[in-house]
């Protein structure tokens, strides 16, 4: 774990000397449907509704890997044998992307995040 944890701080430590580059690039959006299943005692029931989101691309803070921040929000609730159930998630999110160097319009990545 110690091991770990000075790791995570060398990678700070020298990302940090980048961040003053990032700039705020664009936002964007989503809206989505989301659906959670619990066990209400004897059956098991399922909650679903709409999520939005919405999320910031701050360009790259080293070659290669760039910062896209989100927040999320999903809310429902359902009538279960007389008891109203409520569930609502709010989440703050920071993601990396590593951008795949490829010729052409197709620019894939693979993403980590933390939330």
């Amino acid at each position: 774990m110690k091991k770990f944890f000075l790791v995570v701080v060398a990678i700070v430590a020298m990302s940090s000397l980048s961040l003053a580059q990032l700039k705020l690039n664009g936002v964007g959006g989503t809206v989505g449907y989301s659906s959670v299943s619990f066990n209400g005692g004897s059956s098991t029931e399922s909650l679903g509704g709409f999520a939005i989101a919405a999320h910031a691309d701050l360009g790259e803070f080293t070659p290669g890997f760039g910062l896209f921040p989100e927040i999320q929000y999903f809310s429902t609730s359902k009538d279960v044998s007389g008891f109203k159930w409520k569930l609502s998630d709010f989440a703050i999110n920071a993601n990396v992307h590593y951008n795949i160097a490829m010729e052409g319009q197709l620019k894939p990545y693979v993403g980590a995040g933390l939330g």
